[in-house]
C-alpha cells in the first residue's frame, strides 16, 4: 500500500505530538505502538526491503525516523 500526502501528513502530525510528550516512559511507549502501526499499516518487511525502500521513500524516511527514536532514545525534535 502505498501512503498519500495526506497520511504523511497525518503520521507526521502524531509523531510531532508524540515528541511534544514531557514523559519519556510515554514518549517512547507511543513512538513504538506508531512503529508498530506503519509496519502493519504499509506491510514494511523487516528483510530483504530494498526495493520497498526505493518504491516509498518518504514512507522509509519518517519509518527510520521512528525506530532510531525508539531505538536510540533520540527525543530531540525531528521533522520539523
Amino acid at each position: 500500500m502505498k501512503m498519500t500526502f495526506e497520511e504523511m501528513l497525518n503520521w507526521t502530525k502524531r509523531f510531532k505530538e508524540i515528541m511534544a510528550c514531557n514523559d519519556i516512559a510515554i514518549k517512547k511507549a507511543r513512538l513504538k505502538v506508531m512503529q508498530v502501526d506503519l509496519e502493519n499499516t504499509y506491510n514494511i518487511p523487516m528483510t530483504n526491503g530494498l526495493q520497498f525502500r526505493k518504491d516509498q521513500p518518504q514512507l522509509m524516511a519518517l519509518y527510520i525516523t521512528v525506530v532510531e527514536a525508539v531505538e536510540e532514545g533520540n527525543y530531540v525534535e525531528k521533522l520539523s
